[in-house]
């Protein structure tokens, strides 16, 4: 009997697991692509040129602990647009 309920379990953990990973992941609108790509010229290039974002090739992580050092520094952003800043930084123009 246990060996059946193990059977049973370890089935239906391998099925949860593939209904996680085949999962569509959220898709972003264009609108809020365009949000992004606004705040992201609006914050970063205040004071930095492109040129320099581009040659930082960082990963998310990397640009979300960046971020947090320019919010230090005065960077006007809130936590969420920490989050979305550091999601489109590592997008374009992440680690390669």
């Amino acid at each position: 009997m246990f060996r059946i309920r193990s059977f049973m379990l370890m089935g239906l953990l391998a099925l949860s697991g593939i209904a996680r990973s085949t999962a569509p992941e959220p898709k972003t609108t264009p609108e809020e692509k365009d949000r992004v790509h606004k705040l992201f010229l609006d914050v970063c290039t205040a004071c930095h040129t492109l040129e320099r974002i581009q040659d930082q090739a960082k990963t998310r992580d990397e640009w979300a602990s960046f971020i947090k050092g320019m919010v230090s520094e005065g960077a006007a952003v809130s936590d969420e647009e920490m989050d979305l800043l550091a999601n489109y930084l590592a997008e374009h123009y992440g680690d390669k």
